[in-house]
């Protein structure tokens, strides 16, 4: 008998693994953040910000800052939230106390919790002064002293006479009594970086200065610098006293222009204002903050001193008194 076989088809099944999308909603870390720059913008208020760089694989719920007086503040303490998502943020502080020292640093939160950047340090302002012109400068107590916190930009002395404005630089260089002048002849350069003067306007008997402030000596320097090394152990005084963005960037660590967000834990916020020289031209802008003393070395030249973008000290020079530096004043 002859077998017959039945020939079935081949049965092929196919199947479709579908893949799983990633739930956003659960982190696998917490965020990784930069806190960015301080600028204290009162006596009661100060502005900054952070910079989320990977938010650990979860979307972020929360963002902003966090402050307090103690060290390494957390979203326990004072915070601003400043909504969701990646990127920069910016954070106004408000309710500050006036002459106080903070410590700040941003935070980000997600599913697995929170993360922050680094703590940074800032003082409130004292209070603020106003010149002659209807300027209104904010003030900072460093130790004894009671400094301006920004560099002078007043026009008149302190009688209402006219400080001239020499905007000729072949004639900048001759000039042997009171001159002013904006860097690049530019008005608006004055909002950011004060005026340029030169010493004769400094010593100028009518006075320059806001009522109840005068510029301030080498000797007022000197215990300017010494009591910010003794606070520190002469750890970065530039850095303490420079403005927390502006200058020219440096790669060298303890330099002013690297890493500035942690520079001005003093509230000094001395800006990169360059100067004017004798042979008719401006030099430096960004990169030097260069302060007239009241005091004279000689019949032809004065006493500075100056912060530079490369540097981390604050050195005295002299220099002739016909150049155009910013000026600092101090409490009577």
């Amino acid at each position: 008998m002859k077998t017959k076989y039945l020939v079935l088809p081949a049965l092929v099944i196919t199947m479709t693994i579908g893949c799983k999308k990633k739930d956003k909603s659960v982190a696998s870390s917490v965020p990784v953040l930069t806190s960015r720059y301080i600028s204290v913008a009162n006596p009661t208020s100060a502005n900054g910000g952070g910079s989320i760089t990977d938010d650990g694989g979860g979307s972020i719920k929360a963002r902003g800052l966090c402050w307090s007086t103690n060290t390494d503040p957390t979203i326990n303490d004072n915070t601003t939230n400043d909504g969701t998502g990646t990127g920069d943020f910016t954070s106004s502080m408000n309710g500050l106390t006036p002459n106080t020292t903070y410590y700040v640093r941003s935070y980000a939160t997600n599913s697995a919790g929170t993360g922050y950047g680094k703590s940074l340090k800032f003082k409130t302002y004292t209070g603020t002064v106003t010149d002659i012109d209807g300027n209104v400068y904010n003030t900072v107590t460093i130790g004894s002293q009671v400094w301006l916190a920004e560099n002078l930009k007043v026009t008149k002395y302190r009688n209402g006479e006219a400080i001239p404005n020499v905007t000729v630089n072949t004639q900048w260089g001759k000039i042997t009594t009171g001159a002013y002048c904006n860097y690049y002849h530019n008005p608006t350069n004055a909002d950011t970086y004060g005026r340029l003067y030169n010493w004769f306007s400094v010593k100028d008997s009518r006075n320059l200065a806001p009522a109840g402030y005068h510029v301030a000596t080498e000797a007022e320097y000197v215990t300017l610098v010494n009591y910010i090394n003794f606070q520190t152990n002469g750890f970065n005084l530039g850095k303490i006293l420079a403005s927390t963005s502006g200058w020219l960037d440096s790669a060298d660590e303890g330099d002013i222009g690297n890493d500035q967000a942690s520079n001005n834990s003093s509230g000094f916020t001395g800006v990169p204002a360059g100067y004017h020289s004798v042979d008719d031209n401006f030099y430096f802008l960004k990169d030097f903050a260069i302060f007239w003393t009241a005091t004279e070395k000689n019949a032809s030249d004065a006493y500075i001193r100056k912060l530079e973008s490369g540097g981390g000290g604050m050195p005295n020079y002299d220099a002739p008194k016909r150049f155009g530096y910013s000026v600092r004043c101090v409490k009577d």
